[in-house]
């Protein structure tokens, strides 16, 4: 590995381990032909199959179903497939289509065009996680083509409505609205289009009462535009007439069979010796509805021989010639960035704007070993620069969104590496004008850092929304190969890393979903860490448990106590977890607070766990469950004070207050109070009391990354410590 080092530049070792790596993925993903072998078992004898869809998404199981358009002399028919566990398949939808056109085939003709549409469509239409599939089909003596959709409901595919035009079929997303465009005619020159407005949530099929007539060019033009006049509201006239015209932005879900699609429709407009990297296919990258792709490759540099080029183009569908083409973008870079920890990045991603997308593109920077961003905006034209930052040690892209105004933001934090020190130049844009492009980058804040630990704990992210208090922040750039761990089932990675907690925490963020943490030594110098770690599959709410990180003797240990999942942030006082010394001993106690919703009651239970370190271990110390409907913990003088409160029902059991105190290791029933309102009685305690509970003693949620402790934060006492009691007045 040394000497392929040696050889290899930064930017030629990113293009051969990416290579590798795709090439492998490439062997190892789709199915074979000895799959669609397989498959013709289940196939009448001598059918041809036409189209194959693979996914998971067809059902709730993770094993992948194959839906199969077949045809067999001009009939046609679809068959869904599952493989089970066993590997065997089991046939879960079977439909006959009838008789196809011979003329097309069966596909459906787009208007008068050459063009036909794909008989098989899918996408997930409701957001549900599964998928529904639809066909457009034009049957055999038939002037009309059909759609037919079908989706999955109480476990099966049933049909859930079929519609017939004679011209054309569109069916269009708007923005959340599906739509259907039946267009018939023409007649005397003219066609007529009827919509229909389809919930697939509800399985409403809602037809529009006005109808529209315009002429055949007049339509082409309007199906191929992405910003089109809305033909589904109530803002036209009786006729037809349009009095308000209202424009809306809608996204063909319908494919065209005659417009390649994928990877291979792109690796003919690169030069020979050119590799496709990364491809991404957005409709909001033009005005049109059909295919636009944007894609990364990389070439041999023409000047240096041992150093290869990162570059970027996009390919947008000729309508009228029928063929890609290709318009380079303002990118140029060396091969692939790293981070410092070496792991790859991906090299291409996409801004969502307002109805155009806009580009950030990634790569290694003319310096070996750094990094270069170029953002670039889409004015509905073309993608045009609108930002480049360098960074020779780290560079990281982050959204912002605040939850107060839901305004959002960008910031570029650049770090150079100066003298073993680390510069530190953070930037700020906005998006603006009318697609939402990204404004002008200030420079709202620089620091230097004494080391690069120092600069990794303050500003490394994980590859995941982070929740913050009032919003939250995400990481934009993506590391390549990155899968999620779960190190309760399975371990962590790498037990018998060698180098600090810290780097393994670096190294290991995105993997173990390390959202923040909090790290010390000890009097021995033995390290250990504090983790939050995010364990759900959810966007939200987001629930986490505590980690452990330490070193045994065999090597690194990760441990989890507490509640095993864990909501942060919310309420009054905020749930998370505090550090206290509540004892009285000199060292601090880990006060878990968090929320918990009981179906049996259906009362919503604030829970309190207090945890004490005991050598490498945490237990809870007190026997008894702490849980009311709200509670608050104080400090007055020396002594600590616990009051719990009931809401009680009406003309049944009244409101009550009950109070403890800490003594002896334990908290110490006094009395129950019965109360109107739990904030007016706290506010007859003594002003001369500590919140427990307050912000100043809150360890997560903090700000993003990590930070240090004291190393006497959970040392052991030196000797015994006491507290006295004295009741508060």
């Amino acid at each position: 590995m040394n000497r392929l080092r040696r050889f290899f530049s930064a930017g030629a070792r990113g293009f051969f381990f990416t290579w590798l790596i795709l090439i492998f993925a490439i062997n190892t993903g789709g199915f074979s032909s000895a799959a669609v072998g397989e498959l013709g078992d289940f196939l009448p004898r001598g059918a041809k199959i036409v189209q194959i869809i693979s996914d998971a998404r067809f059902d709730h199981d993770d094993d992948v179903e194959y839906l199969v358009l077949y045809s067999l002399q001009g009939r046609f028919g679809l068959i869904l497939l599952d493989r089970g566990n066993n590997q065997r398949y089991s046939v879960i939808f079977q439909k006959n289509l009838g008789d196809g056109s011979p003329k097309t085939e069966g596909r459906a003709s787009f208007g008068d065009t050459a063009y036909t549409y794909r008989i098989l469509q899918n996408a997930d239409l409701d957001g549900d996680g599964i998928l529904e599939f639809w066909t457009i089909f034009q049957p055999a003596d038939s002037p009309a083509a059909e759609m037919t959709m079908y989706k999955f409901r109480n476990q099966h595919y049933s049909q859930m409505f079929s519609v017939r035009a004679g011209y054309d079929l569109q069916f269009i997303d708007y923005q959340g609205k599906l739509v259907i465009h039946e267009v018939n005619g023409p007649e005397r020159g003219e066609v007529t289009l009827r919509s229909r407005i389809w919930n697939p949530r509800t399985n409403d099929l809602e037809v529009a009462d006005i109808s529209y007539r315009m002429t055949q060019k007049e339509y082409l033009t309007f199906a191929r535009l992405r910003r089109r006049p809305c033909l589904f509201s109530a803002t036209g006239g009786s006729g037809g007439q349009i009095r308000d015209i209202e424009y809306c932005w809608g996204e063909s879900l319908n494919s065209l069979q005659e417009i390649p699609q994928g990877e291979k429709a792109i690796s003919s407009l690169l030069p020979e010796n050119a590799f496709l990297l990364e491809i991404v296919s957005d409709p909001a990258f033009n005005p049109y509805v059909e295919k636009s792709y944007v894609f990364t490759y990389q070439v041999p540099d023409k000047t240096n021989s041992r150093r290869v080029l990162l570059l970027a183009a996009q390919a947008t569908w000729d309508f009228e010639n029928a063929r890609y083409q290709l318009t380079p973008l303002p990118f140029q870079a060396y091969g692939l960035a790293r981070d410092p920890e070496g792991n790859l990045y991906k090299s291409l991603y996409v801004l969502p704007g307002n109805a155009f997308n806009h580009l950030a593109l990634l790569g290694n920077g003319e310096r070996l070993s750094s990094l270069k961003l170029v953002i670039l905006n889409n004015n509905g034209l073309f993608f045009e620069e609108a930002a480049v930052f360098d960074g020779n040690f780290h560079l990281q892209f982050i959204e912002r969104f605040n939850f107060k105004d839901f305004s959002y933001h960008y910031e570029v934090i650049t770090a150079d590496r100066e003298n073993n020190k680390v510069k530190v130049e953070k930037w700020q844009a906005a998006p603006e004008g009318v697609y939402d492009e990204i404004g002008r980058f200030e420079l709202v804040a620089e620091e230097t850092y004494q080391s690069a630990r120092d600069y990794k704990s303050i500003y490394y992210r994980i590859e995941e929304p982070v929740w913050l208090r009032d919003g939250y922040e995400e990481l934009i750039l993506r590391s390549f190969h990155r899968p999620k761990i779960d190190p309760f089932t399975g371990g962590i990675p790498e037990p018998d890393f060698s180098g600090h907690l810290v780097e393994y925490i670096f190294k290991y963020m995105t993997p173990l979903r390390i959202h923040q943490w909090v790290f010390w030594e000890d009097r021995k110098g033995n390290e250990e860490a504090l983790l939050l770690l995010r364990t759900d599959q959810a966007f939200w709410p987001p629930a986490y448990s505590l980690g452990f990180l330490h070193r045994q003797e065999d090597g690194i240990s990760l441990d989890t106590f507490g509640p095993s999942s864990l909501v942060i942030g919310d309420g009054n006082p905020l749930s998370g977890v505090y550090l206290v010394d509540l004892t009285g001993d000199g060292r601090c106690e880990l006060l878990i607070l968090h929320r918990e919703y009981d179906f049996e009651t259906g009362k919503n239970w604030l829970h309190l766990n207090i945890m004490e370190k005991q050598g490498q271990k945490w237990r809870r110390i007190h026997d008894r469950d702490i849980h009311y409907d709200d509670l608050r913990l104080y400090k007055v003088g020396d002594e600590i004070w616990l009051f719990g409160y009931l809401q009680g029902e009406a003309r049944v059991v009244k409101n009550a207050v009950y109070s403890f105190i800490w003594e002896g290791g334990r908290f110490n029933y006094l009395q129950k109070t019965e109360v109107q309102n739990f904030l007016a009685y706290l506010e007859g305690l003594p002003e001369e009391k500590i919140d427990l509970l307050d912000e100043e003693f809150l360890l997560f949620p903090g700000l993003p990354g990590g930070r240090r402790l004291d190393a006497s934060v959970f040392a052991a006492p030196p000797g015994p410590a006491g507290t006295g009691s004295r009741s508060p007045r």
